[in-house]
């Protein structure tokens, strides 16, 4: 049973648009313990009083706990307001997220229904201070601004390899693990006003690798506010931009997932694929990586990783290669 559940909210000079995200926290129906953790990450403009002065006006509904991380990025403050939590569940809520009411109460009831799960998240609709732009309209890319649907239907979303941070609630067991120090991240989140993208992505193969499931509920609905200033053509190739500098670490952290996901069987049949495709094509650089990443992650053979990569495989083996219990 779930005995309470932790809020973060990790924000870096936030007053412009703290104010609707805390009022809908503050409006939450709620089942169990909560509390809500504010972490300020080095802000300048007074987000924490900002914060204090709004949860004071809604009556302080439950407790409210300031965090402050002077070293700045999104997986520092997140990792900061994890040490403070003191709930079983975690819920991540960015700074311009606002949480349907009911959000919590749902997250509490899917939680004790399925004991299994690592990590559940929910379905994002679009809010904007200007006018979304054509191209939002009848094509995936809202899913890059965590809008949409995250499957068709509500489920296990293990397949689909990751689940949005907005809104994402996680075991706070698994989110320490995941995030333990001797395990940096290779893709840092936002940092300032730098967009580094892929950490979502990291959390969700690292909770993976773990040996942890993932699940969506389209009834977990949040509005994500997006200034019309992230809507223009030149954000959104900057942001594709920062997605591909990823990829890199997606494709790793995807072939430690293939492999760690494989029987015995099918890892042999594909030691052969790999070993016959570099034979006929030795001088293919692509056909050296595939054998590579079955060396590294099929055969546990820690030599053949890139120095810049060891990070994935030395998780990989503190998870025990999927065995990690919460």
């Amino acid at each position: 049973m779930v005995n309470g559940i932790s809020i973060i909210v990790c924000t870096f000079n936030g007053t412009a648009r703290l104010k609707p995200t805390i009022e809908h926290l503050a409006d939450q129906e709620l089942r169990c313990d909560t509390e809500l953790i504010l972490v300020d990450n080095a802000s300048t403009d007074g987000s924490a009083s900002f914060v204090e002065e709004i949860w004071k006006e809604k009556g302080n509904p439950y407790p409210l706990v300031i965090v402050n991380e002077m070293e700045p990025g999104l997986i520092h403050a997140r990792k900061a307001g994890l040490k403070a939590a003191r709930n079983d569940i975690v819920v991540f809520c960015d700074d311009d997220n606002w949480l349907q009411s009911d959000y919590l109460s749902l997250i509490s009831e899917l939680f004790n229904s399925m004991p299994d799960a690592g990590f559940i998240g929910g379905q994002g609709i679009g809010v904007t201070d200007g006018e979304f732009p054509s191209w939002w309209y009848g094509t995936d890319r809202p899913g890059n601004y965590a809008v949409g649907k995250q499957l068709p239907r509500s489920g296990n979303a293990d397949k689909r390899g990751y689940l949005w941070g907005a809104g994402l609630a996680g075991k706070r067991g698994l989110f320490l693990h995941i995030f333990d120090d001797g395990y940096p991240f290779l893709m840092v989140g936002r940092k300032g006003g730098q967009v580094l993208s892929g950490d979502d992505f990291e959390m969700c193969a690292r909770a993976l690798l773990a040996g942890c499931h993932m699940y969506y509920d389209e009834r977990l609905l949040y509005h994500h506010f997006i200034p019309k200033g992230r809507l223009t053509d030149s954000y959104f190739k900057h942001l594709l931009e920062s997605f591909e500098a990823s990829s890199t670490y997606n494709e790793e952290y995807r072939s430690a997932l293939f492999f760690s996901q494989m029987s015995w069987k099918s890892k042999s049949r594909q030691f052969f694929i790999r070993i016959i495709n570099y034979i006929i094509h030795p001088n293919n650089p692509r056909k050296r990586v595939l054998l590579r990443q079955y060396l590294s992650y099929s055969l546990h053979l820690r030599p053949f990783v890139p120095d810049e990569l060891k990070v994935i495989y030395d998780y990989c083996k503190f998870s025990n290669w999927g065995g990690f219990r919460i």
